[in-house]
């Protein structure tokens, strides 16, 4: 088998363009997520920037090699086929209860990915992405830092 193409990831979009952080924290703000589980809005922007760079139509997937599984990860926060239903992944925990090709769109209707990635944090915490502890537990107001956001009036 070539290398290359054992090695490489195929990556898959609807064509839609990446959100701002400025609408994915107005979204996110409006849909209750500021607080929610004790983590203030910063942190999910965060993961949204560092999961997908804010583009919720990201869909990846990797076929298995070399003794390691097959990934497949969805929408803002790239949630994985473990958390929500992939015909390809059959015997998965399906925790989110919602298709995986659900929870890529165009950035409308962000309520599924919202939905899931609550449903992780609130059994994982906001460790459920691996990189949440080097790249957003902290300061993490620069994720929206500059936004009008008008619900709680930040």
């Amino acid at each position: 088998m070539n290398t290359f193409v054992a090695l490489s990831l195929l990556l898959t979009a609807t064509g839609a363009a990446a959100l701002t952080k400025c609408e994915v924290s107005s979204i996110f703000n409006d849909q209750g997520l500021n607080g929610y589980l004790g983590y203030e809005l910063g942190h999910w922007v965060c993961i949204a920037r560092f999961a997908s760079e804010y583009d919720p139509s990201r869909a990846l997937r990797r076929e298995s090699q070399d003794n390691r599984p097959a990934i497949s990860a969805f929408g803002i926060f790239q949630v994985n086929s473990h958390w929500c239903a992939d015909p390809n992944f059959p015997g998965a925990a399906r925790l989110c209860r919602v298709d995986c090709e659900d929870l890529v769109n165009d950035g409308a209707d962000l309520r599924n990915n919202i939905a899931c990635g609550a449903v992780a944090v609130r059994i994982h915490g906001m460790r459920a992405w691996h990189f949440w502890i080097h790249e957003c537990d902290g300061n993490v107001q620069q994720y929206y830092e500059g936004c009008v956001l008008n619900k709680f009036g930040i």
